[in-house]
């Protein structure tokens, strides 16, 4: 399954986005900044694919800005069983 990891440059934004965007969409799970990506946030929110137009579109209508936003075709949250 195709995913999307949107990385933030601090805690704080990426919990106040987590909360906003779950109260709108299911599957949008905190994790670990995975160590590929270069960032200055230890942690990130991760997606599913085909909601990525959807989110992106809630974090610029709440004004919450983010760093980067990567695919990846590996599941990060520790629902998966990978980690």
């Amino acid at each position: 399954m195709k995913i999307f990891i949107i990385s933030f440059d601090n805690t704080h934004k990426v919990l106040s986005a987590e909360k906003k965007l779950k109260e709108i969409f299911n599957g949008v799970t905190t994790i670990p900044t995975p160590e590929i990506l270069s960032t200055d946030c230890g942690v990130s929110l991760q997606v599913e694919a085909s909601k990525k137009e959807d989110i992106i579109a809630q974090l610029q209508k709440l004004k919450l800005s983010f760093q980067n936003i990567t695919e990846s075709s590996e599941n990060y949250s520790s629902d998966s069983g990978i980690i």
